[in-house]
């Protein structure tokens, strides 16, 4: 069994994650949904050095808020997936950083989101499962809805899911939009900001299924 947590927009807020030993220990991979901080590379190395000495099997892509810099510092990691895979237990995680045009200067067009969903999977055999990553969420679904009804996620990673029918997509952006969604057979989470929620998302895969899927709250306790 492949257990997973996940966390987005962080903001460089840390408290809850920085209280997390025992949770963040228990569990196979760390997975960072991008916003991890608000520009600054010293907010990144903070977080990472809050969650390594319990759990160093992280991937992450990087939100609008973050940097290119940080983009290549995780690449240098072994961390990033941005427009790339990794397989960890037989499961490929792909990923996509950044948003649409919006706040931030990490930023993509959906023609630019089609060449890095695209490069994400080159050489992965079709059969793998996988797992999408993507800080933009997918277009028209509960987890792209603004505070005004909008719905303003991106169409090309909602056509990448429609056609690879990833396991899972962990996703974020939209702080308000946080929840569980499904495309297809993929199942869809944000789990929104952490502070002043202690909520992150959680997943176990068994042999290439979804076996666990759900916000959690996180017990800084336990």
């Amino acid at each position: 069994m492949l257990s997973i947590a996940a966390f987005s927009d962080i903001h460089a807020m840390f408290n809850n994650i920085r209280a997390m030993r025992k949770q963040l220990a228990d569990i196979d991979v760390v997975v960072l949904a991008g916003d991890m901080t608000n520009g600054r590379m010293k907010s990144l190395h903070r977080l990472l050095e809050y969650i390594t000495p319990y759990n160093e099997n992280i991937v992450a892509v990087c939100g609008n808020h973050d940097t290119k810099e940080m983009e290549k510092f995780l690449s240098e990691k072994g961390m990033s997936l941005h427009a790339r895979h990794k397989i960890i237990d037989d499961v490929a995680f792909i990923g996509c950083s950044g948003s649409l045009p919006f706040i931030g200067g990490n930023v993509f067009t959906e023609d630019e989101y089609k060449a890095i969903l695209s490069k994400s999977i080159t050489g992965l055999s079709s059969d793998i499962p996988k797992i999408l990553v993507a800080h933009q969420p997918p277009h028209k679904t509960r987890l792209d809805r603004t505070f005004m009804g909008l719905h303003v996620g991106s169409k090309s990673i909602r056509e990448f899911i429609e056609r690879e029918q990833p396991l899972i997509c962990f996703t974020g952006h939209i702080h308000e939009a946080f929840g569980l969604d499904s495309i297809g057979k993929t199942r869809i989470i944000n789990p929104g900001m952490i502070e002043g929620t202690n909520r992150y998302a959680y997943a176990e895969i068994e042999n290439g299924i979804v076996t666990t899927l759900e916000l959690r709250q996180a017990n800084p306790q336990g």
